[in-house]
């Protein structure tokens, strides 16, 4: 594995310089130059940042930085766990890409896979059953295995996904990871005809029309949505060069999406 120092200025470069008002390059890790390539040997995994995430404690076993992940609740169903992720994790799950030769062409954006998660990709869910204390809702309670769908989506400056609410075919209960450069999802409420029943069959309740609510997406932060989040409200990525946040324009870079989902029994069969 790369010296822990040299890998954080790979993932996040140097401090940027205060009061600068220009749109701000984010840093990359290296298999961003120019799809995802190796540059290198592949690293051995970060065992002990995995096991510490997993106790509950440091993000990583290589910062003296213990501070607890801020997790954010901004609607009903949506958690958002910022930097849940440290750099040794997120580079893995990268490495992780490149080893199973997910966007090796530049024209190639899209991965999508059925079944079991790649070996490589195992421990995904070990992060997301980490986070069922706090994910009390019925879709992911004794669910086994958690997600058997991936899709991972690639981004470019510019680049975004329409509005839109995951298919019926899903189960309740969707994972994001997001990785590389940074971006706003924006939520907005579902028309009558986006939005979808819930698991148990009922109708799910027209949400009141109101502002978009948007959530800012760093590298490392993982999400989930389920219930009124997952099926009453749309998600989108607008298709920009840069995003306005707390009154400075912060440039996006190359970004992937990992989305983790569960199919239906029906849909399997049907």
């Amino acid at each position: 594995m790369a010296d822990p120092p040299v890998l954080f200025s790979e993932l996040f470069g140097s401090d940027p310089e205060d009061g600068d008002s220009t749109i701000r390059d984010p840093p990359l890790h290296p298999i961003f130059a120019w799809g995802l390539r190796p540059v290198g040997p592949t690293p051995a995994f970060p065992a002990a940042c995995l096991a510490q995430l997993l106790a509950g404690g440091s993000r990583c076993a290589f910062s003296d930085d213990a501070s607890d992940t801020v997790r954010l609740r901004p609607l009903p169903g949506l958690l958002v766990v910022k930097g849940m992720l440290c750099p040794c994790l997120q580079a893995a799950l990268l490495d992780a890409c490149v080893g199973l030769g997910y966007f090796a062409t530049t024209e190639n954006n899209q991965v999508m896979h059925f079944g079991p998660l790649p070996t490589p990709l195992h421990w995904v869910e070990d992060i997301y059953r980490a986070l069922l204390p706090a994910l009390a809702d019925p879709p992911w309670l004794g669910r086994t295995p958690l997600f058997d769908q991936l899709i991972g989506n690639l981004y470019r400056p510019g680049q975004g996904i329409r509005p839109h609410v995951d298919l019926a075919r899903f189960e309740d209960g969707i994972g994001i990871v997001s990785l590389g450069g940074p971006c706003q999802m924006v939520f907005a409420p579902a028309s009558p005809t986006e939005s979808l029943p819930y698991l148990d069959g009922s109708s799910s309740s027209p949400v009141p029309a109101q502002s978009t609510t948007a959530v800012y997406l760093e590298p490392g932060d993982v999400l989930t949505l389920a219930g009124e989040a997952r099926y009453q409200w749309t998600h989108a990525i607008p298709e920009a060069v840069s995003d306005r946040v707390d009154g400075e324009d912060r440039a996006r870079g190359l970004r992937i999406s990992l989305t983790l989902r569960r199919v239906h029994e029906w849909a399997r069969t049907g």
